[in-house]
């Protein structure tokens, strides 16, 4: 089909209304103008009339459509990015104040829990997310499982979940504190948390998931455990951040390239890491997420390129159903909560291998689905929910934050009209999270103001 490109220029608000209306209705007025029945008088006497006649009419209405058609289209082009100066302060205000705020604040310790004496100092222990104390026994021994109930156990000083959490957070608000305004002492406060947790012998974690999502009476942790290691994916987003600030050092670099090999090569070759490989739910994902995340900030382009080209390319087509839906997780007590943690995964994935120059977004297999289509699903599926509601209680996953990243990964990825217009749905129902959640990513903040100011 041909197009027809004309110049940007303002249009008046009347204007647009009257294409709207004469783009709903042209085909059936010009039916009843080429079979001259069912014509009204106003019409028939305009027909009549010197200015225009029968057979110019119908093809007049159409070139101004067109015409107006394409500068509406050069308008809405002009405007294709979410991002402007307002939303930009918005978010710079928002980072900055939680950075002012974590300022005041201790750094994150990791401490092992001494109650539990079979682990050694450095461990990290975590309790499994949704297992309980047994009613049944005097000592609430072994733990129970009730699927989609967090046990507000997992965030008390009996696990080390929440410093996990609470460290990974300050280095990802500082880093971008910096990046948005290049004051050193943010980048300052990043990196010494930083060596706390990853450089220190003395306060490091060891570098490996062992005991981690254990189930209390049972074991002493469990390849689910690994789903702990989202955390550590900001941690690894945040760092090239701090790398041109005066606070880092070639010593801070050398320890923390050293600490996500070693965790690295814990994740390829344990049995908790390989039996999360081969899990095909949004377990999987989070693995591949890690494991390609990790490769990337430690330089290991072969393995970048190749992994989610093997790996994650047939995880898709496996995971995703012809209609979208995602199959591993529609059944699930909370389905949408890990439809939409396991396509974020999967959105990061795509972007990444992108960036390598593969495209994993189509599906491997004849009759699998791909990730526009689950991406078109999902967004039916939630609809005009709060994607908050489905972030239950002393849950710290924060879905809606997930949920808006979902989106702008999307936008990224598909770069269409639609991805926007749900972008912007979000913005404006929610500006406060907007400005806030914006500010997770600055790289693609900033990204999206070049290709704004490009368009």
């Amino acid at each position: 089909m041909y197009s027809i490109k004309t110049a940007p220029c303002i249009i008046p608000r009347f204007l647009v209304s009257i294409f709207r209306a004469i783009k709903r209705g042209l085909f059936y007025l010009l039916f009843n103008l080429i079979t001259a029945t069912n014509i009204t008088k106003p019409i028939q006497y305009f027909l009549k009339s010197n200015f225009l006649s029968y057979r110019v009419f119908p093809h007049g209405l159409i070139v101004i459509c067109l015409f107006i058609s394409g500068c509406l289209d050069s308008e809405k082009h002009q405007h294709s990015s979410p991002v402007d100066p307002e939303t930009v302060q918005n978010a710079v205000h928002s980072v900055v104040g939680r950075a002012n705020y974590e300022l005041a604040r201790p750094h994150s310790i990791l401490i092992t829990p001494n109650h539990w004496k079979e682990f050694k100092k450095g461990d990290y222990v975590s309790l499994a997310t949704y297992w309980w104390p047994n009613a049944d026994t005097g000592n609430g021994l072994p733990y129970i499982r009730k699927d989609g109930r967090v046990n507000p156990q997992t965030m008390t000083d009996q696990s080390n979940l929440p410093q996990l959490i609470r460290m990974a957070r300050r280095i990802e608000v500082f880093s971008a504190a910096y990046r948005f305004t290049g004051n050193d002492i943010y980048a300052k406060r990043a990196v010494e948390q930083l060596q706390i947790w990853f450089c220190d012998p003395k306060t490091a974690m060891l570098p490996h998931l062992e005991h981690a999502q254990l189930i209390r009476g049972v074991n002493s942790g469990r390849s689910y455990g690994v789903i702990d290691g989202w955390w550590l994916v900001r941690v690894a987003d945040s760092i090239p951040l701090l790398k041109s600030s005066s606070a880092w050092s070639s010593e801070t670099d050398r320890f923390l390239k050293a600490w996500f090999t070693h965790y690295m090569n814990w994740l390829i070759n344990s049995s908790f890491g390989i039996q999360e490989k081969n899990q095909k739910n949004n377990r999987g994902t989070c693995y591949d997420v890690q494991v390609v995340t990790y490769a990337q900030y430690l330089g290991w382009d072969r393995f970048t390129i190749q992994y989610p080209d093997r790996i994650s390319r047939e995880r898709i087509s496996e995971q995703i159903l012809f209609s979208g839906k995602q199959r591993f997780e529609a059944s699930r007590t909370r389905p949408e909560h890990y439809s939409i943690y396991n396509l974020y995964g999967l959105l990061i994935l795509a972007r990444i291998a992108r960036e390598n120059g593969i495209d994993i977004t189509e599906q491997d297999y004849l009759f699998s689905g791909n990730l526009r289509k689950a991406y078109q699903a999902l967004t039916h599926q939630v609809g005009r929910q709060n994607p908050a509601s489905f972030t239950k209680k002393f849950d710290e996953t924060d879905t809606a934050r997930i949920w808006y990243l979902l989106l702008i990964e999307a936008h990224l990825l598909f770069d269409e009209p639609a991805t926007l217009k749900n972008l912007e749905r979000f913005a404006a129902r929610f500006p406060e999270l907007h400005s806030r959640y914006m500010s997770a990513y600055p790289e693609i903040v900033f990204k999206m103001i070049n290709q704004a100011e490009i368009s």
